[in-house]
């Protein structure tokens, strides 16, 4: 466990590096010599998400490379990796607790492909929040298990 505020700080600045490529166009507003950046990163981003214009987080006239789920995911993510550098936890997440939130995630999913009920991007990002934390502290969860037994052979 000693490696896990290192590996926690290294995953919280690629989340956030991820971050600001999916919102290079709010920070673009603010430094707009960025703009350059936008073809490339919005390529790269269509490789992850539908980016289906309805859905993305809309702040006029800027919006994000990626729809409010996947927006939810990755700021989860960043959160969760925020939070264990500060606060360091022995806490182990079971599989079992990734298929539950996963599921939450997917009943969003089917709900709306089913037409039960209309697209919410609030409920979407929360999904994804929620989906993002638990993958987050399961994934890195396993990278400092991988780290910890490398350093021990």
């Amino acid at each position: 466990m000693q490696y896990y505020r290192a590996i926690h700080s290294a995953l919280f600045f690629l989340v956030l590096l991820l971050l600001f490529v999916i919102s290079i166009e709010f920070v673009s507003s603010l430094f707009p010599e960025l703009i350059f950046l936008h073809p490339l990163f919005n390529k790269m981003c269509s490789l992850i998400c539908h980016q289906e214009r309805s859905k993305l987080i809309v702040i006029d006239p800027y919006s994000s490379l990626v729809c409010s789920r996947c927006f939810g995911i990755y700021a989860g993510a960043l959160l969760t990796a925020f939070a264990g550098i500060f606060l360091p936890t022995k806490l182990k997440p079971s599989f079992k607790f990734l298929l539950i939130v996963f599921g939450f995630m997917l009943l969003d999913v089917l709900s709306y492909n089913m037409g039960i009920r209309n697209y919410s991007k609030l409920f979407a990002l929360l999904s994804g929040l929620f989906f993002g934390c638990a993958a987050f502290l399961y994934i890195s969860k396993g990278v400092v298990d991988f780290y910890s037994e490398i350093k021990r052979s």
